[in-house]
Order: structure tokens, then C-alpha cells, then sequence
């Protein structure tokens, strides 16, 4: 019996080695970021919040969680130290979005 399903175990082993080895390489690369991020860096820092906001307030109503998580991660990467100010503007802004983005930044905003 074990010998039949030995392949099936070794699959499942392998494919789920390399999903959490290979799923964090691709952890916020997409279009979507990289736009967020063109758009963060034509505003200075103190700007950088309200911005952040205003580009979260623009998404559909069904993406908008989505957005704002590409948005707050792509401002913390450009620049670590407005991350309180984003995250704040962002959740004033967006009640309905204040947990995800925290969640986002509660890494950053620890170091």
C-alpha cells in the first residue's frame, strides 16, 4: 500500500518545498507596484501620505484592500521612514482598509 502512494507523497513534499521557497521572490513584484511607486516618488515626504491616500480612495470598491496594501508597501519601500505618516493618512482616509494596511507596515514600522 505504501508503495503506491509514495510518488503522491514525494509530490505533495517537493511542490509545497517550492511554493514556500519561490512564493516570497515574487511578494509584491507586479505592475500594480511599480506604478504605486512612480507615483509616490514624484511627491516629497510629507506628501507622501496624503498621496498615498488619495491613490487608495481612486480603486474600486471591490480592489480597494488590495490597492491599499500595494500602496502602503510600495511607500515603505521607497521610503521606510514615512511609513507612520502613510499608514495613517491611508486608515483616515479609508476606515474600511485600516487593519490591512497596519498589518502591512507593522513590520517595517518595528525595525
Amino acid at each position: 500500500m505504501f508503495m503506491k502512494t509514495k510518488p503522491y507523497c514525494l509530490a505533495a513534499v517537493v511542490s509545497t518545498a517550492v511554493f514556500l521557497v519561490g512564493a516570497p521572490a515574487f511578494a509584491g513584484k507586479s505592475p500594480q507596484a511599480d506604478a504605486f511607486k512612480t507615483e509616490l516618488k514624484s511627491v516629497a515626504v510629507p506628501e507622501m501620505g496624503a498621496k498615498a491616500a488619495q491613490l487608495v480612495a481612486q480603486a474600486k470598491a471591490d480592489a480597494r484592500e488590495s490597492t491599499a496594501e500595494a500602496v502602503v508597501a510600495a511607500a515603505v519601500e521607497l521610503k521606510p521612514v514615512a511609513a507612520l505618516s502613510v499608514v495613517s493618512a491611508v486608515a483616515r482616509e479609508n476606515p474600511d482598509v485600516a487593519p490591512a494596511v497596519a498589518a502591512r507596515a507593522a513590520p517595517a514600522l518595528s525595525k
